[in-house]
C-alpha cells in the first residue's frame, strides 16, 4: 500500500517456517508456522529503502499509510479481538497502540475496524470511539477530537475504484455486453447521435480505475492527459495479467496500453491492491509486483517482480 503522496510503497509479506513434514504415499505435507514482516520502498523508484524487515507478530493487516505514519491490526487469538497500533513511517518505531491511545483520550477506545475519508478542511486519522462518535486524532501527539454529527462521512475501502459506469461532464460512459466489452460513449444530449462512439479496442473483464474524492462526494476516473484508464485481462483463462489502457475520452481511441510483469508469479482478481496518479506517472500496486507507469509514453518507468511468498 503506499502513501497517498506516493513517496513510500509499503509491502507485507510472509514467510513459512516449516517445523516437520509428513509423507503419504507420493504426497509430502509441511507444518510449520508463518510469520508476517513489512518492508518499505521508494515510490519513485522502486528500490527498498527500510534497512531491515519489520516483524509482525500474529494475524497483522495493513489498515492505512499516511504521509508520515503506518496503521497496523492485528487479532488476539485467545480473545478473539482486534487491536491496532501505529508505526513511524520512516523507520517503522512504533508509535502508540490501542491501549496507550485509551490512556491519552480518557479512556476511549478506539475501533480498529473502519476508516474514514477526509472531508475538506478536516486533518488527522478519523476513527469511531466506543462512544459511538466519531474522532479526528493527531498522529503525531495521539490526541483525539470529537466530530460533529452533522459531519457527512464515507467508509475508506480498498485505496481505489473499480467502475464499470461512469459519467463525464457532457456524457455518460459504459461497457458493452458479450465476451470482450467494448467502452462506450453515449452524449447527455440525446439529439447528439452523432456523438455515440465505441472504443476502438475491446477488453477482457474491464473496468474504469477510479477514485473518491471527498471535496465532490463523488467517485472520479483516474484521467491522464485527457484519458481514463481502463483496467482489463490479458487472457480470460488462470494464466492472465492485468493490462492498463489509456483510451481517449473524445475518440475513443487507444492511446497505450501496458501489462504489469508479475515473473513466474500467479495472480488472482484480489491481487492488484492500489492504483494512483502522480503527476506524468501511475503507480500500480500488485501483490507479487508493481511499477510506475509514464502516461505519457505508456511505458514502464520501473517495473519490480517480488519473489513468492517465502515457505
Amino acid at each position: 500500500m503506499a502513501s497517498p503522496d506516493g513517496k513510500n510503497i509499503v509491502r507485507m509479506y510472509q514467510v513459512f517456517t516449516v517445523k516437520s513434514y509428513s509423507q503419504r504415499g507420493n504426497s509430502v505435507s509441511r507444518y510449520g508456522f508463518s510469520t508476517n514482516y513489512l518492508e518499505k520502498y521508494d515510490g519513485l523508484t522502486g528500490q527498498l529503502i527500510s534497512t531491515k524487515p519489520y516483524q509482525c507478530d500474529g494475524n497483522c493487516q495493513i489498515m492505512k499509510v499516511t504521509n508520515g505514519y503506518l496503521w497496523l491490526r492485528t487479532y488476539d487469538t485467545k480473545t478473539s479481538k482486534p487491536h491496532f497500533f501505529v508505526l513511524r513511517l520512516s523507520d517503522f518505531t512504533k508509535m502508540y497502540d490501542d491501549e496507550a491511545l485509551a490512556q491519552k483520550n480518557n479512556g476511549i477506545v478506539f475501533e480498529p475496524a473502519t476508516m474514514y475519508y477526509n472531508p475538506p478542511n478536516v486533518s488527522g486519522v478519523l476513527i469511531k470511539g466506543d462512544d459511538n462518535r466519531i474522532y479526528s486524532l493527531d498522529e503525531a501527539s495521539g490526541k483525539a477530537t470529537s466530530m460533529p454529527d452533522s459531519l457527512s462521512l464515507r467508509i475508506m475501502g480498498r485505496p481505489f475504484l473499480q467502475s464499470g459506469a461512469h459519467t463525464f461532464p457532457n456524457a455518460y460512459f459504459s461497457f458493452s455486453t458479450g465476451q470482450r466489452p467494448r467502452l462506450n460513449k453515449q452524449p447527455k444530449d440525446s439529439k447528439l447521435v452523432a456523438g455515440k462512439l465505441s472504443s476502438a479496442s475491446d477488453f477482457i473483464s474491464p473496468y474504469l480505475a477510479a477514485y473518491y474524492n471527498p471535496a465532490l462526494k463523488s467517485e472520479e476516473a483516474i484521467m491522464a492527459n485527457k484519458g481514463c484508464i481502463v483496467v482489463s485481462k490479458t487472457k480470460s483463462s488462470e494464466d492472465f495479467v492485468f493490462q492498463f489502457t489509456q483510451v481517449d475520452t473524445a475518440t475513443l481511441q487507444t492511446n497505450w496500453s501496458a501489462a504489469l510483469n508479475y515473473g513466474n508469479n500467479k495472480i488472482s482478481e484480489n491481487d492488484l491492491l492500489d492504483i494512483q496518479l502522480h503527476g506524468e506517472h501511475l503507480l500500480v500496486i500488485e501483490k507479487n509486483a508493481m511499477g510506475f507507469l509514464d502516461i505519457n509514453s505508456g511505458k514502464w518507468k520501473w517495473n519490480k517482480v517480488f519473489e513468492k511468498d517465502k515457505k
